[in-house]
């Protein structure tokens, strides 16, 4: 829970309130903890009222994509929304291919095919028979949030877009795709653009907060679309690399790209801020070194993120790769265990330690990077100067180093709180107070201490990349 506003022409941040979000593994099914969840929302919004009160203009919330709850027509939840990770799409993704084959699919959505994206979620709905019929409206993760605070049911476009269900083109819903999985079109209610507003805050909220009667704003709901509005560009040279969890790799354009070169590469056209498309590659990002460090945790030893990254610098290079888009590395469980068989699977040697485990994630993860932004620069014709990381990851000097060696660019490091800036402009936008995209981008640039890195040695690091190549082509799936 983070508060925004403008002071001396910068953005300025007050983190309100950090909780834990989490998903626990309730019944044999990996869901999130919903209560939790508004109850940390509810301390966040008392915190605001306390130090803003009457001042406060707007709220807008983002989260991760593709996750969605089924609620009645009072806007209760059914149940607690089940978080993509669980197992319970496996095989899903074969089934809606028996009724619309893959290539239809991309075509029609122009969305990467991961294996947890919403789609796949209501087969598994589908075949459980959960009744979609039975539910008055399908509301994914922010539209939940929204509604509890505004009692409106609206689906916001940047977060639907991640369904894999939206036609890409008409930017509406497919109903070729919502027969596929059973699901009724009245089940979505309508579609708001970032920037719209929803609704006001209730009046009950309000009364217990403290807070004034302020307007309830669709930011760009998915995080990343967040994230993207906060890239400080200086010009279209450049790419950007939203570094978390999940790192996401492209460029924002006009219009979708579902070429057939798009549909080998595995490229995903998510919908952004301005009616933009979001071209871009998912890749799996820092959740292998943070299921690492909970493994290595497990026995109570306190271990920062910081000491991961120094043991790294003491391992020796380039000695064992791993593909991190790997499905292996793709669920919770034992990931230095993993890393280790990856390895001895693969002809390379055995990292031993924590510290050449993670220089084989932090190099691997670099490695990676490279290999999407050579596909981008095909895709697209182009030759990019620059990589722009926001997000979590920008603190990681360690691997913002690599990536500048692995793909020879200069690496532009921040703003860490990409998200929360680029939802917060987004209101300010709708708000009045900032005139356009621009605009905010200028401010942000202003209001960021950026970090610069540049390649050293790209000789060595090319070398190195065949190396890469070599060790991951059995399982690279491009």
């Amino acid at each position: 829970m983070i508060a925004g506003w403008i002071e001396d022409g910068e953005i300025k941040l007050d983190i309100l309130h950090r909780f834990d979000n989490g998903p626990v593994f309730t019944d044999g099914v990996f869901r999130w903890p919903w209560s939790a969840i508004l109850d940390g929302i509810r301390v966040g919004m008392m915190e605001a009222g306390r130090r803003f009160g009457a001042a406060l203009r707007s709220v807008g919330v983002d989260t991760w994509g593709v996750d969605y709850g089924l609620v009645d027509c009072e806007g209760r939840l059914r149940s607690e929304p089940v978080a993509y990770r669980d197992t319970r799409t496996d095989g899903m993704m074969e089934q809606v291919f028996a009724q619309a084959p893959r290539d239809e699919v991309y075509r029609i959505t122009g969305i990467q095919f991961l294996g947890f994206n919403t789609l796949y979620q209501l087969m598994a709905e589908r075949n459980a028979g959960e009744g979609l019929g039975r539910a008055e409206h399908l509301l994914f993760i922010p539209d939940l949030i929204h509604a509890w605070l505004s009692g409106v049911a609206v689906n916001e476009y940047t977060i639907a877009s991640t369904s894999q269900m939206l036609d890409v083109q008409t930017r509406d819903w497919s109903s070729r795709l919502l027969n596929v999985v059973g699901a009724p079109r009245r089940l979505f209610p309508r579609l708001v653009m970032p920037g719209d507003v929803i609704g006001t805050l209730r009046s009950e909220w309000a009364r217990a907060w403290g807070i004034p009667d302020m307007r309830v704003v669709a930011p760009p709901s998915h995080d990343t679309a967040s994230a993207v509005v906060a890239v400080p560009f200086v010009d279209s040279e450049s790419v950007y690399l939203s570094s978390g969890t999940w790192s996401l790799m492209g460029v924002e354009l006009p219009e979708p790209m579902t070429g057939e070169a798009a549909y080998r590469y595995g490229f995903t056209n998510e919908g952004g801020a301005y009616h933009t498309i979001r071209l871009l590659k998912n890749i799996c990002g820092m959740w292998i070194i943070q299921e690492c460090r909970k493994a290595w945790m497990a026995g109570g030893e306190p271990l920062s993120f910081e000491q991961i990254r120094a043991e790294s610098n003491q391992a020796p290079p380039f000695v064992s790769f791993i593909d991190p888009d790997d499905p292996v590395f793709a669920t919770p469980g034992d990931m230095p265990a993993r890393i280790q068989a990856y390895c001895r699977e693969t002809g390379q040697p055995v990292p031993l330690t924590r510290g050449a485990m993670a220089r084989c994630v932090f190099e691997s993860l670099a490695m990676r990077y490279r290999a999407v932004l050579g596909m981008l620069e095909d895709l697209t014709g182009r030759t990019y100067q620059r990589i722009h990381i926001v997000g979590g990851g920008a603190m990681n000097e360690v691997v913002n180093q690599y990536t500048a060696e692995a793909t020879g660019r200069e690496v532009e490091a921040g703003p860490v709180e990409a998200t929360s800036l680029g939802n917060l402009a987004v209101q300010m936008i709708s708000d009045g107070v900032v005139a356009d995209l621009a605009e905010a981008r200028a401010m942000i640039r202003r209001s960021t201490d950026l970090q610069l890195f540049a390649p050293r040695q790209p000789e060595i690091w090319r070398r190195a990349y065949e190396g890469y190549i070599k060790a991951t082509a059995a399982t690279s799936r491009l």
